[in-house]
């Protein structure tokens, strides 16, 4: 199969992948919807930093949770810590004024939001499985990832296009929805989101107990 046919089939199944809402897409609908759209992009390329480089990982058939041990609740606890702390943070304050002292500068809220994002990916014990499953569905419609650094490259600019397709959508056009609504939604509806990552987190943290208690 060419090249193109291999990138468009990772591009497509990386969108798709991304449209369901979840953590990272939360984040960014919180950090859009209150205005703050490079802190937003910040955290995103991130995120996608992460999809790389699991991506990658992927393609070499490694687990980095695998051996870890106890059927992976360690890695569900340090994802929900993760999440828990953000959603807490999200709902205390949905700005993210507060996240870090005026005194650090806006530099530092950028790459403290592009670790955030990173982690996110990183440390979420289904996304090495999802990307096994991204795969196997490319090899099942005979894409398989060509070698050399041409195939590599193509992988990963297709990751970033497709891992980035929604969410820049969101970052460029949820801003104008702001004016649209009441004060009292504006600053509601941050929340809210801050409150799902809340949720997913404790969920993550009820199936590391889970885990750990059947191990």
């Amino acid at each position: 199969m060419s090249l193109a046919f291999f990138g468009s089939a990772v591009f497509l199944a990386t969108v798709l992948v991304g449209l369901p809402v979840g953590p990272v897409q939360m984040e960014i609908w919180r950090h859009s919807l209150v205005g703050n759209r490079r802190r937003a992009a910040a955290f995103l390329a991130g995120a996608v930093a992460g999809d790389v480089g699991l991506g990658l990982i992927s393609t070499a058939g490694l687990n980095p949770w695998s051996r870890l041990g106890r059927a992976g609740g360690v890695a569900h606890i340090v994802f929900a810590i993760l999440l828990v702390v953000l959603g807490m943070r999200s709902i205390r304050c949905p700005s993210g004024q507060g996240e870090i002292s005026p005194a650090d500068g806006l530099s530092r809220r950028r790459r403290w939001a592009a670790l955030q994002g990173w982690a996110l990916i990183t440390f979420n014990p289904l996304g090495i499985a999802t990307w096994a499953l991204i795969l196997t569905a490319i090899a099942r419609l005979g894409a398989r990832l060509p070698s050399g650094i041409g195939g590599y490259a193509v992988f990963v600019l297709a990751v970033i296009a497709g891992t980035s397709a929604y969410p820049v959508l969101i970052i460029l056009f949820a801003p104008r929805l702001v004016g649209r609504l009441a004060p009292f939604v504006q600053t509601i509806v941050p929340r809210l989101f801050g409150a799902g990552i809340l949720v997913f987190g404790l969920y993550f943290l009820y199936r590391a107990v889970l885990l750990l208690a059947g191990s």
